[in-house]
């Protein structure tokens, strides 16, 4: 039978922990309660875009560190936004707990940010919103949901439309990162407005000191 425990700390941060006996893998997460309705008409797509950018290194690992680190030990990282939420996730062998949660702080407290990347990054998103112009249900779904919210930020499409994300600069994405708590700030990112997440098998009792 699995233990769940829920836990808010004095900053604001709720943890999540589920500890499964016999499981021999850890996922462990962050979801950071801010999506494409905390963003600005002009900023439309910024909390997707600033998704891929966490992937392209931090102060300390850059995006091949990252990546062959994960692929080292058999593991998955990964992300996505939301309307609400944008969620930060990696799948690893039981050992490797530990480095999954560094990792996580990592990218989501210390990205880089750089301007290469944001260039490089604006290619990769223009390709996904033409692929997913190519896909029927999509097409549909998004418009659907514009004529349902009409002009609230909910009918938006979380990745942006082509304008706004040809239009998003390096400093919007660091601004928008940095911004200072009230609705819409990551705040790099705000404790009160994030949930970290793991469920692993059960740890080892601490011997007593």
């Amino acid at each position: 039978m699995s233990d769940l425990r829920i836990t808010q700390l004095d900053s604001g941060l709720t943890v999540a922990t589920e500890r499964v006996p016999g499981a021999l893998s850890v996922a462990a997460g962050v979801w950071v309660g801010v999506g494409s309705r905390d963003e600005t008409p002009e900023l439309s797509g910024v909390s997707h875009f600033l998704e891929h950018l966490l992937f392209k290194g931090t102060s300390s690992r850059s995006a091949q560190e990252i990546s062959r680190a994960v692929d080292r030990v058999g593991g998955d990282f990964n992300a996505f936004t939301a309307k609400e939420y944008t969620a930060y996730y990696c799948r690893l062998p039981a050992r490797h707990v530990a480095f999954a949660v560094d990792l996580l702080g990592d990218v989501l407290v210390r990205p880089a940010l750089r301007d290469a990347d944001v260039e490089s990054e604006r290619q990769v998103i223009l390709e996904e919103l033409a692929m997913d112009d190519d896909a029927p249900d999509d097409v549909a779904n998004r418009a659907f949901v514009r004529q349902l919210f009409a002009d609230h930020p909910l009918g938006r499409d979380p990745a942006g439309d082509r304008q706004t994300v040809m239009e998003i600069s390096a400093e919007d994405v660091r601004r928008f990162f940095a911004a200072p708590t009230g609705r819409g700030p990551w705040s790099c990112p705000s404790p009160a407005r994030t949930t970290t997440t793991t469920c692993s098998p059960p740890w080892p009792a601490r011997s007593p000191r």
